[in-house]
């Protein structure tokens, strides 16, 4: 599971260096997690909330590793969507228009915390790598994109004449 993979493997990699960082565990299914937070103070538990938006301003970094795929990944582009940025594994982020310049691809231990460390400790890196997430998301993700995409469907399966 990536929640066990980040808190087993990469998260005491991050306390090395940053021993006061805090991880959330947001959204459907983090009460499984409730242990961690009450094992540690610096872990919260924030499950089944109606809105992560607040959970999401406050964040530095948004990490996602994911480490098997299907679906959609909608926690990536919420995250993206606030201005922030996001490190995720490869699988994580598989089919997000985002790679390189808006999303930062780490796959193992030390690589993604070495990704995170990096953008903890570089603020402006940090917002540049957000806004560009941002504009990313506003040009290929919105509503906006999405209509004019099914409007053109819709046009090229429209019969011409009924």
């Amino acid at each position: 599971m990536p929640v066990e993979f980040f808190h087993r493997e990469v998260l005491p990699l991050i306390w090395q260096i940053v021993p006061d960082c805090r991880f959330s565990i947001i959204g459907y299914g983090a009460d499984r997690f409730a242990a961690l937070g009450q094992a540690d103070e610096r872990i919260e538990i924030a499950a089944n909330v109606p809105d992560v938006r607040p959970y999401l301003a406050r964040a530095w970094v948004v990490v996602v590793p994911l480490r098997t795929g299907s679906g959609t990944r909608l926690k990536i582009l919420d995250a993206m969507a606030m201005g922030k940025a996001v490190v995720s594994t490869k699988i994580g982020a598989e089919g997000i228009a985002a790679e390189g310049d808006a999303l930062v691809i780490a796959d193992g231990p030390a690589q993604f915390a070495a990704a995170a460390l990096g953008l903890l400790g570089q603020p402006r890196r940090r917002q540049a790598l957000g806004a560009i997430a941002r504009a990313r998301v506003e040009g290929a993700y919105s509503w906006r994109v999405a209509t004019e995409m099914c409007d053109q469907m819709t046009a090229l399966i429209a019969p011409s004449k009924i």
